[in-house]
Parts: structure tokens; C-alpha cells; sequence
């Protein structure tokens, strides 16, 4: 029981998280397809970043479980992200479907390195 209660409050705080990434994103950008690219992108890197370090560490599974399967579910976003690609495809933007695919993938497995050597 304890487990579905930690995953329930990491998802609610990831998603809120999340949220609060986008809405960021939005000070900086105007058109809404570049918010959303930039918004997911760096939700999905943090997450990888966040998931390393706790996937690295020797604590209690319920931890684990708080910020891998809730937090970190809760905060990253593969389902936007297939969208965006999409949206990019469909108004001819190859270059930059390219771009972002390369970018997401292996930056998110770099985050996904360095967070498993912190500390």
C-alpha cells in the first residue's frame, strides 16, 4: 500500500512539476509548437537526470519507487513528445524533427549518466 501511495504523490508533484516547466517556457518563447518542443525537452532530460541519480543510489525501495515510477512518470512525457514530432512532420519541418529526435535521445542518456554518477 505504501508503494501506490508513494507513486500517487510523486506523479501529482511530477506532473506539477511538469506544469511549472512549460508555464516557464512560455516567458521565453511566443509561438506555441517552439514552448511545447523546448518545455518537453527539458522535462524529459531533468527526468532522466532525477531517475540516474535515484537509480543509482542504495536506498529504500519506496524512495525508488516515489521518484522513479511516480515523479519521474509524472514529469517526463514520451506521449507529447511523439506529438511534437508529428506536428513537426506534418508542416515540413524535417530538419528540425531530426534535430529534436537526436537531441532528446541522447541527451536524455547522457542525463540519465551523469545522474548516476552524482554523488
Amino acid at each position: 500500500m505504501i508503494q501506490i501511495v508513494a507513486i500517487f504523490f510523486g506523479g501529482g508533484l511530477g506532473s506539477l512539476a511538469r506544469y511549472g516547466v512549460s508555464e516557464m517556457a512560455n516567458l521565453f518563447f511566443s509561438n506555441s509548437l517552439k514552448v511545447t518542443i523546448f518545455a518537453t525537452l527539458i522535462a524529459n532530460i531533468l527526468a532522466c537526470l532525477i531517475l540516474g541519480y535515484f537509480m543509482g543510489k542504495d536506498i529504500q525501495p519506496k524512495y525508488i519507487i516515489f521518484w522513479s515510477v511516480g515523479f519521474c512518470g509524472g514529469f517526463s512525457t514520451f506521449s507529447t513528445f511523439s506529438n511534437e514530432v508529428l506536428q513537426l512532420i506534418k508542416l515540413g519541418q524535417y530538419a528540425l524533427v531530426f534535430a529534436y529526435v537526436v537531441f532528446s535521445v541522447t541527451l536524455g542518456l547522457v542525463a540519465l549518466i551523469l545522474g548516476s554518477k552524482i554523488f
